[in-house]
């Protein structure tokens, strides 16, 4: 059996929209992360080797990563766009949040508490876009959020060496573009 066949049979999709979301999350995957973006799998809890993480290995720890971090855990997040390193960059030209678990109202609530606490400051505008990379090490000890599309500068609240080289799904971000003269192609913070 294909492997997207068998990730659709194991997540059961509700909807055409939710199957939709499954084929576009595989595809994606495929397209945009590979052995040689990420590097091998970890060794395994009892200290094997595992070899490679398969795309619909990938696949089925993405979604069920987001499961975890969905408001609403009944359905997938069918509003929500992947998004490659390369578009970020290319594409968004503001500053913005993303947060998987944020419902409508507790964005409302942050933002307003962010206003308040900064006058005359608005709160990063909301986007519904999900990033999935491999956090590389860079220059000067920089992270650096890769795809097969680029790279681009991260930063992290509470980093660990285990995530280097390896897949990150980050269901909760924030993207500042940095626009100044001289920047290196691709610049930004995620």
């Amino acid at each position: 059996m294909e492997p997207l066949q068998r990730l659709l049979e194991l997540l059961k999709p509700r909807s055409e929209a939710e199957s939709t979301w499954i084929k576009t999350l595989f595809t994606f995957i495929t397209e945009h992360l590979s052995p040689v973006t990420c590097g091998p799998a970890p060794p395994a809890a009892d200290g094997s080797e595992t070899g490679e993480v398969s795309v619909f290995q990938l696949s089925v720890s993405v979604v069920h990563q987001i499961q975890e971090r969905m408001c609403i855990s009944h359905s997938l997040p069918v509003s929500y766009r992947l998004l490659s390193v390369c578009e970020l960059v290319s594409q968004q030209h503001l500053a913005c949040v993303s947060n998987l678990s944020w419902s409508t109202n507790q964005q409302r609530v942050w933002a307003r508490e962010a206003e308040l606490s900064v006058p005359g400051q608005r709160a990063l505008p909301r986007v519904n876009l999900l990033l999935i990379g491999c956090l590389r090490g860079g220059r000067g000890g920089e992270w650096r959020l890769t795809d097969s599309s680029g790279s681009v500068r991260c930063e992290c609240l509470s980093p660990s060496p285990l995530w280097l080289n390896r897949p990150v799904f980050l269901p909760h971000w924030n993207y500042i573009p940095q626009n100044a003269s001289g920047q290196e192609a691709g610049a930004g913070w995620s």
